[in-house]
């Protein structure tokens, strides 16, 4: 590991988590089974299920992909054992005939080609009067919490803290979190436009119409009880997380739980987004992500989330992502409790 490594880079390197980055390929077989992108089925319009939105959907984190989505044109890191290929697996009644969720998209991916991959077309296009099922997350990368992550980082080089006490963080956050939610527009952190989640799913029922959708909403990273963090004199609230002892890579507990209110109140955007859609006539059903609690990061049980993952003094893409067991006993599940 470079001992440069600092605040600066270690905010290049989390901003790959939103871009994505080439990793270990998956099996040929499997790519052959999914299309020429990692696509499940021949086609858009094959009766089924479609599984969209961002790297909490795609499977990044698992460090397995399929192999079209794991090259230097397109890094939609789509795996074999996200939740979704999991659900088509265990459900004959279910066949995923469209899996177009790409690592890093934003609600302006879902109605234009992918901003970082063109040959991504919109998502909504894998969308048809066919298509009965339909599951995403989307959101996160509007809102930035990746950069917003690496802005709270403290390393063994860069020894500051306190990114929930800076005001320009918080308010961009909050912003953006009200777009969400249509009570603002702001641009997202790419400088896109932010698409209302109630909105999203109102144009997902107009292009599919016998669908049901499923809206999941972002796992906490963290723990909540201090207990579980290590004692740091170095840090404004006495504790921290560590997330990679190799480069002092860490997180204040204060930071920590600020991050997890964000992440609090964007879920409940989406579950009164969906409670609005609903009485609008709009099949939809937001998918909990409770069945992710006590597994975060410095948590109470064995974390279903990837700490930094670094290889080669990069810090990965696969960092701060649902493990395999957090795709198969996090979400997998939570969408067969909601129904899906």
């Amino acid at each position: 590991m470079s001992k440069t490594w600092s605040r600066r880079a270690a905010l290049a390197a989390l901003f790959l988590l939103v871009l994505g980055a080439p990793l270990a390929n998956a099996s040929s077989a499997s790519a052959a089974a999914t299309g020429s992108n990692g696509r499940h089925g021949s086609g858009h319009h094959a009766r089924g299920y479609v599984a969209m939105g961002d790297s909490y959907s795609s499977g990044e984190g698992t460090g397995r992909y399929y192999r079209r989505t794991d090259t230097a044109t397109n890094a939609c890191h789509r795996s074999p054992v996200a939740y979704a290929p999991l659900l088509d697996r265990s459900r004959r009644s279910l066949k995923l005939t469209g899996f177009v969720a790409c690592s890093g998209a934003t609600t302006h991916d879902l109605y234009a080609p992918n901003h970082s991959y063109p040959d991504e077309p919109a998502q909504l296009s894998a969308l048809s009067t066919r298509t009965r099922m339909v599951s995403l997350t989307i959101g996160g990368n509007d809102l930035g919490f990746t950069q917003v992550v690496g802005a709270c980082l403290q390393t063994a080089v860069d020894q500051r803290f306190g990114c929930s006490q800076n005001p320009l963080l918080t308010g961009a956050v909050a912003a953006r979190t009200a777009a969400l939610a249509g009570r603002a527009t702001v641009p997202d952190a790419q400088g896109f436009p932010i698409t209302a989640i109630g909105q999203v799913l109102a144009d997902i029922a107009d292009r599919a119409p016998h669908a049901k959708i499923y809206l999941a909403g972002y796992p906490e990273l963290f723990g909540s009880d201090a207990a579980h963090y290590t004692r740091d004199p170095s840090a404004p609230s006495g504790s921290s997380c560590v997330l990679n002892a190799s480069v002092g890579a860490r997180i204040d507990y204060a930071d920590a739980q600020w991050f997890l209110r964000s992440t609090r109140t964007v879920n409940a955007v989406f579950a009164q987004a969906v409670q609005q859609a609903r009485s609008g006539g709009v099949r939809a059903t937001y998918v909990s992500p409770s069945t992710f609690d006590g597994h975060g990061l410095c948590d109470e049980h064995r974390s279903y989330i990837q700490p930094l993952v670094i290889t080669n003094g990069q810090i990965q893409p696969e960092s701060l992502h649902p493990t395999v067991a957090g795709q198969a006993k996090g979400y997998a599940r939570a969408f067969r409790h909601a129904g899906l």
